[in-house]
């Protein structure tokens, strides 16, 4: 089902269309509208003026207002292709020159956000791929047994014993907004940034108890995600912006914390060409290289999801989400080691306001390549006695989501256990596939990373590894490194903690 679906209809019947812009933004809303499920064939981009303008975007040819006299019929229908602040003005211009069907989409507007859903919509399906919303996964809502007296405010709530927590990343320079936020009541708001000053806007701080407080111009709201991380111990967290939020209520959250849905995460920004070049484009473009040669020294095994973002044209924004606490500890523990990795060699460079949050922008894009990357190992524990036929069906592919599961690697441990090697990354895979079979997981745990086997490490435990693990593991990223790997110990061995 698409987003915005009358306006999805009106753009399909409308019988012309121009663009009005040619600088960034329009070149993702003329690259976005071209492709499905728009297909559009659009007149042109309309401007003001042509001077510093190019004669063409994406194909289509830039015209300004006397060019187009004649040439566009008086209804035609005009996207506006703007940032925030020049809306109001080209409006006017528009207006003033007989224009009057407009369709306004900012970058940071809903409206931009759903349209080029849509187009995500489309690119998962071609690729074989889920596209899942929360309203659809979390089905009929059901109705809540509180009892609702005025203008009740919540906190925290639970569902049969889960705590969930959804912060509201707050900062003292934040500009004031006029926005009525009592429909997110259920946010719990977190000043980011408080070690750097004395002002206070919220009760709850990010520079108390273990904390990085005093790195938030660079690092954003990931002091507030650090202090989560540190300090919270919801069962399901999640993380939104002063004027950013996900669209959900206390009904909805409840719900969630009680089903199997593991991560939540905001419509993909639409790059054009690729992800890697308008970050290089848009920032410092060495800070790019810092973070995949960071992958290379800490996580190489992720390079692969990495270089398959960097070509891509869609990433996670805003370093918002939800997800099971078990998640967060698991993305956070690999996390904030490359984004220090990355600061330690990023921080002497000369930087204005804006680029000085390179760890933020950052920040970013990593979350996106820890959620594509997919080969993961996993011990399984079910409701029933395993069968010969159920191993077999799991090994060679079981019909979920309109597809069928890639062959991966099964192998008996127990009775009720066995271990999996998936080889892509489905929603709640493991655990359609077994309901598809008639199997109920009742417990999911990762076993390895690369070929370090974690065994029965504890939360926080280490161990040094073998010398055959050691020699396997050079062995596995001699071809993803510049250089040999830091023996951090002078000893010949590396450790290995529980990461899991």
């Amino acid at each position: 089902m698409y987003y915005a679906k009358d306006l999805v209809h009106e753009l399909k019947q409308a019988r012309q269309i121009v663009v009005f812009g040619a600088g960034v933004m329009a070149l993702g809303v003329v690259s976005c509208l071209r492709e499905p499920p728009y297909d559009l064939n659009l007149k042109c981009c309309l401007v003001s003026d042509k001077r510093g303008n190019p004669d063409f975007v994406a194909g289509v040819p830039v015209l300004d207002f006397q060019e187009a006299e004649g040439n566009l019929e008086k209804d035609v229908m005009v996207v506006i292709a703007a940032v925030d602040k020049n809306l109001t003005s080209m409006e006017k211009s528009l207006h003033d020159h007989g224009y009057n069907r407009l369709i306004p989409l900012t970058y940071e507007g809903d409206l931009w956000s759903l349209i080029r859903g849509n187009l995500y919509q489309e690119w998962r399906k071609k690729e074989g791929k889920p596209y899942l919303t929360l309203e659809e996964e979390l089905g009929k809502r059901v109705e809540s047994a509180w009892e609702k007296e005025g203008e009740m405010k919540r906190e925290a709530f639970s569902k049969q014993g889960k705590v969930v927590h959804v912060y509201r990343a707050c900062c003292h320079v934040d500009r004031r907004l006029k926005e009525d936020l009592s429909r997110y009541s259920w946010e719990i708001p977190i000043q980011a940034g408080a070690g750097l000053t004395g002002e206070r806007i919220c009760e709850i701080c990010d520079d108390t108890g273990e904390h990085i407080s005093y790195k938030n111009q660079q690092y954003c709201e990931l002091t507030a995600l650090y202090w989560i991380w540190k300090n919270d111990r919801s069962d399901y967290v999640g993380l939104s912006h002063y004027r950013r939020h996900f669209e959900v209520n206390e009904k909805d959250l409840e719900t969630l914390a009680d089903s199997d849905i593991d991560v939540v995460l905001t419509i993909p920004i639409f790059d054009v060409p690729s992800v890697e070049s308008v970050y290089r484009r848009d920032h410092v473009e060495a800070d790019w290289q810092v973070m995949m040669e960071g992958m290379k020294t800490l996580c190489p095994e992720y390079l692969k999801a990495a270089r398959e973002l960097s070509k891509g044209r869609f990433y996670y924004a805003y370093n918002m989400f939800l997800m099971r606490r078990e998640i967060l500890e698991e993305y956070c523990q690999w996390l904030f080691p490359l984004l220090f990795y990355c600061e330690e060699r990023c921080s002497g460079r000369e930087r204005d306001g804006y680029q000085g949050r390179y760890i933020g922008f950052l920040a970013e894009h990593l979350m996106s390549i820890y959620f594509l990357y997919h080969e993961k190992e996993y011990k399984v524990t079910v409701d029933k006695e395993l069968t010969e036929e159920f191993l077999s069906q799991m090994a060679r592919g079981v019909p979920i989501l309109d597809t069928v599961t890639r062959p991966c690697e099964v192998r008996r441990i127990g009775k009720y256990t066995f271990s999996i090697i998936l080889t892509q990354g489905l929603n709640r895979q493991i655990r359609r596939m077994c309901g598809a079979l008639g199997y109920e997981v009742r417990d999911l745990v990762r076993t390895r990373v690369m070929n370090v086997e974690l065994g029965n490490l504890k939360d926080g435990a280490c161990r040094r590894l073998t010398d055959e693990e050691l020699d396997r593991l050079y062995e596995l990223i001699k071809d993803s490194s510049n250089g040999p790997v830091r023996d951090v110990n002078g000893d010949g061995h590396g450790d290995v903690g529980m990461r899991e």
